[in-house]
């Protein structure tokens, strides 16, 4: 338990704080700077559904992950900046979940920045969390997301 306490911690001092990004992206002057979540479903399911949502022009990603391992999710991430535009990809925001740990690759990667909120602090990410909200109304919490290709 020790070994996961301090990989954690060193996790947590590789993590760039929100209020180090950008102004224009704060002020929605320029595209390219996204916020990221998961919408999670009952837990007899394995799935989860990753939201990117373009901060300027509000335009959504959608990825059906197979599980909620951090891996998983920053691998479908990953593909789906190395498959699109370069130029559309300056940051991203996550919160502190759990599934956005490994997010050293997409730095390591790409151009594109890794940010991360306060805990417990969805309103630093009002574009996804209003996003996720009118997401809920066509995919409930109790919906079986995995009979869903």
């Amino acid at each position: 338990m020790v070994d996961r306490n301090k990989r954690n911690r060193k996790i947590q001092l590789m993590m760039r704080h929100i209020t180090l990004r950008a102004p224009e992206a704060n002020l929605r002057i320029a595209p390219g700077h996204w916020e990221g979540d998961t919408i999670r479903f009952p837990r007899d399911q394995k799935t989860c559904v990753t939201t990117l949502v373009e901060r300027k022009s509000r335009f959504l990603f959608l990825r059906k992950n197979e599980d909620k391992k951090s891996k998983t999710v920053i691998n479908h991430i990953f593909f789906g900046i190395k498959n699109s535009s370069k130029k559309i990809w300056r940051s991203i925001t996550f919160d502190q979940g759990k599934e956005f740990m490994e997010f050293r690759k997409i730095e390591r990667q790409t151009k594109c920045k890794v940010y991360f909120c306060d805990p417990r602090s969805p309103w630093q990410r009002p574009t996804n969390e209003n996003t996720n909200g009118r997401l809920r109304r066509f995919l409930p919490k109790k919906f079986k997301i995995d009979s869903i290709t």
